[in-house]
């Protein structure tokens, strides 16, 4: 049995919804409840930062303090309604 893999709008989902439930959360946390690997999720976390979707906080030379935006809240928000209706319709 092929392995379905998550699609682009179901994986930014994810990334935005574990920011979204752990404010000012970190990489660790969201790699984990996002189940994406550090090495993937680093790139989309900065391509996300310089869209103005969330704001990152250095809270050390290590640690990231990781939080949504007003534009990030919404683009979840529009995102998870779309994904419901592409669903609806069987398009998933």
């Amino acid at each position: 049995m092929a392995r379905k893999h998550r699609s682009k709008i179901k994986l930014l989902i994810d990334i935005l919804d574990s920011i979204d439930e752990n404010k000012d959360t970190n990489l660790t946390y969201i790699s984990m409840k996002a189940n994406i690997p550090h090495n993937r999720l680093k790139p989309i976390i900065k391509s996300l930062e310089s869209r103005g979707l969330i704001k990152i906080n250095k809270k050390d030379n290590k640690t990231m303090i990781i939080s949504l935006t007003e534009n990030g809240y919404k683009l979840l928000s529009d995102l998870k309604a779309f994904y419901r209706i592409l669903d609806q319709i069987g398009l998933l």
